[in-house]
């Protein structure tokens, strides 16, 4: 249990476990160190704490911390080692037995050292430090001796009274006893951490932080310390004789959750801009073009337009990304020519980066179709159009366009001697041209017969000039356009 003088008391005896003989070995050495300092090992401040964690001071240094200037000499390096065991936070690191406490010191017989006396005579006195540490010894060995006896021996039925202690016999006076190799002072280490709970290695041992390492040898050790969801931390500390290492509390720092793989980031498409091109196929150069339009509603779905001498196909889509590639199906016909069959068909649109602009790709019946189609704004030059070109076309037939407030669709009127042919158009903008067909007539004499027809409208950038071109029946007609 608990009981004792603190200053003489061992950490085992503070946490209040049960008694045993290490328990006043530890007390021999404090009272040791207390009668060649004149103070025991910790007598100030938290007192406790430094016998369960500190290591003393040797009985060198506290004397010259003390001043005690009576001896110049350091305390004999035997007395040293018996004291620092005999200190030792760890009981199996004390001397077991005040037996080995005296073939430590090597005591020898009385009738020796009356012996060593008369050969020092000629030399001197010897130190009083060493006459005083002597006595004390066999003095405390006399009675650790008796302890150690009635303790530690079994009762002998055989014997009516008790032995005396006999000490170990002293070596010969002319061979004095092999120093004993004191092993190094020792340090401790005090790790913490936050979070709590770390796995602490060091010295090839292990803690859970917060953690307190006894007895570690002077000199540099690694630190490393793991828990579950933090980075590891290693470093390397210094441990040096009689110190406490106190490193303070780590801050672990959380890991990082592994980021998703980068992809492609989705282009910008302009919900209800309208993209517009001419469908061809591809690799073929025989100028057979479809006006495409493009509206999307939002980055998934939209309306698609394919324009012919019949009408305009008007259907929706809608798509999933890959990448930065839109894989489009159609899937609801919105309006189409009488007489016009309709499949579903599969398309990619691929936008640029800024929107501005997309490429169309089809396959279909053994052919790939492609458009590049080109956003049309407000800023572009179809704002400059005049709403009524006039010209003439190759053999004389007057043409007058009329276009509509988008600019992209209107009517078209040929005059002949038999009357007006008046048409309706539907186009989109290539670029600087317009794309168009008639899709509807509005008028024409009784004996003409009217086809439908494709055509092209270009324009300069200000308007104030266009061309007209046409291919059909194997002919190709053109005409110079003002505005009026």
């Amino acid at each position: 249990g608990k009981s004792g003088t603190l200053v003489y008391m061992s950490p085992q005896q503070l946490e209040g476990e049960r008694g045993t003989h290490l328990d006043d070995i530890y007390s021999l050495g404090a009272s040791l160190y207390e009668l060649l300092t004149s103070r025991p090992p910790f007598y100030s401040g938290n007192v406790d704490r430094q016998i369960r964690e500190k290591i003393p001071p040797s009985m060198t240094q506290r004397r010259k911390e003390l001043e005690i200037n009576g001896d110049s000499e350091p305390v004999d390096e035997i007395w040293e080692n018996v004291v620092r065991r005999c200190l030792a936070k760890n009981p199996a690191k004390r001397p077991q037995s005040v037996s080995e406490i005296a073939k430590m010191l090597s005591v020898p017989s009385p009738k020796t050292r009356r012996a060593e006396r008369a050969a020092d005579s000629d030399g001197g006195q010897k130190k009083w430090i060493g006459v005083l540490a002597t006595v004390v010894a066999l003095s405390i060995l006399a009675a650790g001796g008796w302890w150690f006896v009635q303790k530690m021996q079994k009762p002998s039925a055989e014997r009516s009274t008790p032995a005396p202690a006999q000490l170990a016999p002293a070596p010969p006076a002319t061979q004095p006893p092999a120093p004993t190799i004191a092993p190094p002072a020792l340090g401790l280490a005090i790790v913490k951490t936050t979070p709590a709970g770390a796995t602490i290695t060091l010295d090839n041992r292990q803690q859970l932080s917060p953690a307190t390492f006894n007895e570690l040898k002077p000199g540099k050790y690694p630190l490393r310390v793991e828990l579950n969801g933090y980075e590891t931390v290693e470093q390397q500390i210094n441990i040096r004789e009689n110190q406490t290492t106190d490193l303070g509390t780590i801050t672990l720092k959380a890991i990082k959750p592994p980021e998703p793989a980068n992809t492609p980031a989705k282009p910008n498409v302009i919900a209800n801009g309208t993209y517009t091109g001419m469908i061809r196929i591809k690799f073929d150069a025989s100028g057979k073009y479809t006006p495409l339009t493009i509206v999307p509603a939002d980055i998934h779905s939209g309306t698609m337009t394919q324009s012919s001498r019949r009408g305009d196909m008007v259907v929706k889509y809608t798509g999933v990304w890959d990448g930065n590639i839109l894989r489009a199906v159609t899937n609801e016909v919105v309006s189409k020519p009488s007489g016009v069959q309709w499949e579903p068909e599969a398309f990619t649109l691929q936008f640029s980066d800024d929107g501005k602009s997309v490429d169309y790709e089809c396959n279909a019946d053994g052919k790939t179709y492609v458009a590049n189609l080109a956003i049309q704004t407000s800023g572009s030059a179809t704002s400059r159009l005049s709403s009524i070109y006039k010209g003439t076309i190759t053999g004389g037939t007057p043409l007058t366009i009329s276009f509509n407030a988008d600019r992209k669709s209107g009517t078209m009127t040929q005059t002949a001697k038999s009357g007006d042919v008046v048409v309706k158009f539907t186009g989109v903008w290539d670029g600087p041209i317009l794309r168009a067909v008639t899709n509807e007539v509005v008028s024409k004499p009784a004996k003409v017969k009217w086809d439908p027809e494709s055509f092209t409208l270009s324009f300069s950038d200000d308007g104030r000039s266009g061309s007209y071109e046409c291919s059909a029946d194997g002919k190709n007609y053109t005409a110079q356009l003002s505005p009026h």
